[in-house]
């Protein structure tokens, strides 16, 4: 991942940064990628099972309803074609 791939993130994102955080960032995300990279390159044999941990209903939070921000407001920045939203392509 390169500064300017990055740079562009955090500006979708309305994130301002410096120079020195821009760097960081970057290497960061590099560092990431790589890890993404070695979990991508783990062989497991097809007769794998994966041990899944029941989750109990006590186990849960009660739902609670909270107050939010009104739909208009949310989607002020949206950009729409066709009445469907528009996201930028970031990766390949």
């Amino acid at each position: 991942m390169n500064k300017d791939t990055v740079a562009y993130l955090l500006k979708m994102g309305s994130i301002s940064f410096t120079e020195d955080e821009l760097e960081r960032l970057t290497d960061g995300m590099a560092e990431m990628a790589a890890v993404a990279d070695t979990v991508k390159a783990v062989e497991l044999p097809e007769n794998a099972t994966v041990k899944m941990s029941t989750v109990r209903l006590g186990d849960l939070r009660a739902d609670r309803k909270e107050e939010s921000m009104e739909n208009a407001k949310l989607l002020s920045n949206a950009k729409t074609v066709n009445n469907c939203f528009v996201v930028p392509k970031v990766l390949e």
